[in-house]
């Protein structure tokens, strides 16, 4: 599990996922064990508590796609000088978003609709119709399992805050969960003291379910937010990924 090759890692400028919301910041997801480096660098000064090395690929190992970085690109740190550059070594990152899933809250869960059956395959057709084959109707699918996303970790470096580099992250992350892990939620605990996170999460969807005593090691209360999603709120985020303005 700790290969760098574990997961193809991107070096062309070209490999870093497109849209680019910002045309100063290039965001991609996890790619390889490197990237832990640039995670642990932008979480752990933030932390009120430690995390191991096994905490961050918990999360990133499970759900790779959900877990955005974001990169700026400088190309005077190419150490070629032009003459053969290396792309990767250009950047760094200045924000990251790490999210895994988990099994749907039951409890939440009954308040919303059924989860729509997972596609049936398409019946293989046989050579030669037979007539008691034709007069029987497939079983239906099986309902998809429940989840909702969780947001773990969302950082960003000093020198790039208030640039809207973390909603954008976060709105990335998000898609991911929705789109690509089935998530009709997501969730996170955030420190009732840091009102700019709060602030952040609210603006983007989020509601507070209720308060945690006493919640960190150093003492803190926490809020608990959700966020459910709806087609409405995933076309807005469609339509700002096409048009190039995800972080506005």
């Amino acid at each position: 599990m700790s290969s760098s090759s574990f997961f193809p890692l991107p070096s062309p400028l070209s490999s870093y996922s497109l849209p680019r919301p910002s045309p100063k910041i290039y965001y991609r997801s996890f790619s390889s064990e490197l990237d832990l480096a640039h995670i642990e660098s932008l979480v752990s000064p933030s932390l009120s508590e430690p995390y191991s090395r096994s905490t961050y690929r918990y999360f990133v190992l499970r759900t790779p796609k959900a877990c955005v970085l974001g990169f700026t690109y400088d190309p005077s740190k190419d150490p070629t000088g032009g003459a053969a550059p290396d792309e990767a070594g250009c950047m760094t990152c200045v924000c990251v978003c790490v999210c895994k899933v988990d099994p749907e809250d039951e409890a939440f869960g009954s308040t919303l609709p059924p989860p729509s059956p997972a596609p049936a395959p398409a019946p293989a057709q046989p050579a030669v119709p037979s007539v008691s084959k034709l007069s029987l109707r497939p079983p239906p699918p099986p309902a998809a399992e429940p989840a909702q996303g969780y947001v773990g970790m969302l950082s960003v470096s000093p020198s790039h805050q208030g640039l809207s580099v973390a909603s954008t992250a976060l709105r990335l992350a998000l898609r991911s969960l929705r789109r690509d892990y089935g998530c009709r939620s997501a969730v996170l605990e955030v420190e009732a003291v840091n009102g700019a996170a709060v602030r952040v999460y609210e603006r983007e969807g989020f509601v507070r379910e209720g308060r945690l005593r006493r919640y960190y090691l150093n003492g803190s209360d926490a809020f608990r937010l959700r966020l459910v999603f709806d087609e409405e709120r995933a076309g807005e985020v469609e339509r700002k990924i096409e048009a190039g303005t995800l972080g506005c």
